[in-house]
């Protein structure tokens, strides 16, 4: 009998493949708007999102599975709290960069 949990890594990997594979990246023009650079930050939140649910899912896996307890909060919002924290916020500058030379 297969693990729940497992078959809930599986299918958040299959949404995931499927997402990246739909998508289609922002192109940024030769001079973009502030408006054009936080269009990045939408494709790396719609991308985090999925890796996130898929990350969570791999820690309700191993906390299952492990004879100890394995702290969730560890598996939770990983990508997203990083984006925010380092590229996304990167990206913001560059928008309001752009934005004050206008």
């Amino acid at each position: 009998m297969t693990d729940i949990r497992y078959s809930e890594v599986c299918a958040r990997l299959k949404i995931l493949s499927v997402t990246a594979a739909g998508m289609i990246p922002t192109k940024l023009p030769l001079e973009p708007t502030s408006s054009d650079m936080r269009e990045i930050i939408k494709d790396l939140e719609v991308l985090a999102r999925d890796v996130d649910a898929l990350i969570a899912a791999y820690g309700s896996y191993v906390n299952a599975n492990s004879p100890g307890y394995v702290d969730q909060r560890l598996f939770e919002k990983q990508l997203i709290g990083a984006l925010e924290g380092n590229a996304i916020f990167a990206i913001e500058e560059a928008a309001d960069s752009i934005q004050e030379k206008m």
